[in-house]
């Protein structure tokens, strides 16, 4: 595993703290390019790409640092993980030290379709998030809300929008932080 996907795991939880199969859904995810339709969702991939410099910032060769940021667009794991950074930052942070960057994280992952890695084929779950194949409540998605009012279909959003809707949901169920 190089340095970069390590630091990139220690963000949403540490290598030790993760489990081998959802090791194996992120080292696919990192392998995996994020491929948008909606024109906003670029914002999310220059998010993603954000973390490299923030991580070249952090590193003392200039070697590795080269090989990342050769011509790869933003991977899945990255463009997921700024996501879960900007969701605990701008609006889910809680006072004091404690940090939910890996629920976050963790949350996309299940909403993906990663719930138990014995049923799930890599494949076919990244196809139907890619071709918004999912329901419109966003299960198969990035941000799954259940009961999600009539109006609104998920699978029409950026996610940007995709996720206020699902931060103005976790708000209001406060248990989501327990």
């Amino acid at each position: 595993m190089n340095r970069y996907l390590v630091w990139l795991i220690n963000k949403v939880g540490g290598i030790n703290r993760i489990s081998d199969q959802y090791l194996e859904v992120i080292t696919r995810l990192f392998n995996t390019q994020f491929v948008w339709s909606c024109p906003m969702d670029k914002n999310r991939a220059e998010d993603g790409l954000t973390l490299r410099y923030v991580f070249s910032q952090e590193q003392e060769t200039d070697q590795e640092i080269e090989y990342i940021f050769s011509n790869t667009g933003c991977n899945m794991l990255e463009m997921m993980i700024a996501l879960a950074l900007r969701i605990e930052n701008d609006y889910l942070a809680r006072e004091g030290n404690i940090v939910y960057t890996d629920k976050w994280f963790f949350n996309m992952i299940y909403s993906l379709g990663f719930r138990n890695p014995n049923e799930w084929i890599f494949s076919d779950i990244m196809r139907r998030f890619f071709n918004h194949e999912y329901t419109r409540e966003g299960d198969g998605g990035l941000f799954y809300i259940p009961n999600l009012d009539y109006s609104i279909d998920l699978r029409k959003e950026e996610i940007w929008i995709q996720m206020n809707h699902w931060v103005s949901y976790a708000d209001q169920r406060r248990e989501i932080f327990e």
